[in-house]
């Protein structure tokens, strides 16, 4: 099965392949994605990788490392560092699927809250962010377990609605006073641009 966005940004894909019976192969599904690895590699122009679907939450996860970089400058200049530890990462046969979630090429989208009149309106800032988020984002809110499986809860749009900036025009947030409902694009400026990433 082949999954992936509408219209995205980057291209993406994600594929599910099925093995075929226990007894109809020789080899154990970690020997099988193992073999993959140096052929997925020796293609050019892609980044990918194999890997076992995990169970969620306790099961260990699929990225048993993981680093958060952050900065005071700008986008190009976490870009750069990024790009830097990603290949001295890479260069450790030890590391396995090594990746950056910070992809340049892709459309920014700059939100600008006025904190003024988010107080004026008796709305709290943290309902503002948790709009943004569900509007634009895939939040992770909390997880749940059936049948010894453990599942995220991401409150979310249609991911149609999601490559929208102008969906957050169609979204409405209650005041604490408990008033007219008010419109989130009468908080928020939105400006989009496409950063030039560092070579």
């Amino acid at each position: 099965m082949d999954t992936a966005d509408p219209e995205p940004a980057l291209t993406v894909r994600l594929h599910f392949l099925s093995f075929k019976p226990w007894n109809e192969r020789k080899r154990t599904a970690d020997e099988i994605i193992k073999s993959l690895y140096p052929k997925l590699w020796s293609i050019p122009g892609i980044n990918a990788f194999p890997f076992t679907p995990l169970m969620l939450p306790g099961s260990g996860g699929s990225y048993p490392i993981n680093f958060a970089v952050e900065t005071m400058g700008d986008y190009a200049e976490l870009n750069k560092i990024m790009q830097q530890l990603v290949k001295a990462a890479k260069a450790n046969p030890r590391l396995m699927n090594v990746d950056s979630d910070l992809k340049m090429d892709q459309s920014q989208i700059d939100i600008k809250v006025d904190r003024n009149k988010v107080g004026d309106m008796g709305i709290s800032i943290g309902d503002v962010g948790d709009a943004i988020s569900m509007a634009l984002g895939e939040p992770e809110f909390n997880w749940f377990t059936v049948n010894g499986r453990s599942y995220y809860v991401i409150p979310q749009l249609e991911a149609q609605y999601r490559k929208q900036p102008e969906t957050l025009n169609w979204l409405y947030l209650q005041p604490q006073n408990g008033g007219e409902l008010v419109p989130l694009s009468n908080l928020v400026s939105i400006s989009e641009n496409r950063p030039t990433a560092e070579p």
